[in-house]
C-alpha cells in the first residue's frame, strides 16, 4: 500500500513537471522579450539624455568621435559611461525582473550582440524593417556629421522607440553619411582620450565663471541685472 502512494505520488509529480514545462519556454521567451523592451527603452532614455545634456555628452562624445566607424566602435566609451549605464539602466532591470547576479550578466552580453551588429562597417539595410529594428545604416545615420542626422535614431535595438518619440531618420537607400564629430573635434592620443571629459569640463566651468564675472561687471557699472 505504500508503495502505492509513494508510486502515485512519483507520477503525479512528473505530470506537475510536465505541465510547469510546457509553459516553461513561452513563459522565459516573454520575459526575455520584455527585458530587452524595456532595457532598450531605458538605454534610448539615457542615451537620449546624454546628447541633450552638455555635461553628459562631454563623457559621450568620445563614443562619436570615431571616423572610421567598425565593430571595435562597440567598446569605443569613455570609462564614465559604465556607471551611468548601471544606475539608469542595469539597475532598473535588475528591480523590475527580479534577475540574479549570473543572469543579469548573460543578460548585459547578450545584449551586447545588437551593438556589435549596428556598428559594423558594412552597408546592411533593413529597408522599411528599420522602422522595427536597428541596422548598421539606420545608426551610421546617427553617427553621421551632417545637420540633419544630427540626435537621430538613438535606439540601440528596436528603433520604433524613436518613431513613437520623434527621433526617428529613415534613410535613403544609398544614404552612407561620414561620421565623426560635426565640430570636428578629433581624438589622436590615449592620454587625450582618457581625460577629453575633463577638459570639456573644466573649459566649460571657466566660461561659466567668466560669463558670471562679466555679468557681475556689467551689473556693477549698470545697475541692471543681465
Amino acid at each position: 500500500m505504500h508503495l502505492c502512494l509513494c508510486s502515485a505520488r512519483a507520477l503525479s509529480r512528473i505530470h506537475l513537471f510536465r505541465d510547469c514545462s510546457r509553459w516553461l519556454l513561452p513563459v522565459s521567451l516573454s520575459l526575455g522579450i520584455g527585458a530587452a523592451l524595456v532595457r532598450d527603452l531605458f538605454g534610448y532614455w539615457v542615451h537620449r539624455l546624454q546628447h541633450s545634456s552638455r555635461w553628459l555628452w562631454a563623457q559621450h562624445e568620445f563614443h562619436h568621435s570615431e571616423e572610421h566607424m567598425n565593430v571595435t566602435t562597440t567598446w569605443r566609451h569613455h570609462w564614465l559611461e559604465i556607471p551611468i549605464q548601471m544606475l539608469f539602466v542595469t539597475a532598473p532591470l535588475q528591480l523590475l525582473f527580479g534577475l540574479r547576479p549570473m543572469t543579469l550578466a548573460m543578460a548585459i552580453l547578450i545584449f551586447q550582440v545588437p551593438s556589435y551588429f549596428i556598428h559594423l562597417n558594412s552597408r546592411i539595410r533593413f529597408g522599411a524593417l528599420g522602422m522595427v529594428f536597428a541596422c548598421p545604416q539606420t545608426h551610421r545615420i546617427h553617427h553621421s556629421v551632417e545637420a540633419r542626422h544630427i540626435d537621430k535614431n538613438f535606439a540601440g535595438f528596436f528603433t520604433f522607440w524613436d518613431v513613437i518619440f520623434g527621433t526617428y531618420y529613415h534613410p535613403a537607400k544609398d544614404e552612407w553619411p561620414e561620421t565623426g564629430l560635426a565640430s570636428g573635434k578629433t581624438v589622436r592620443s590615449l592620454p587625450y582620450a582618457l581625460f577629453m571629459p575633463f577638459i570639456t569640463w573644466a573649459s566649460m566651468l571657466n566660461h561659466t565663471s567668466l560669463h558670471a564675472a562679466s555679468n557681475a561687471a556689467d551689473y556693477r557699472s549698470t545697475g541692471q541685472r543681465p
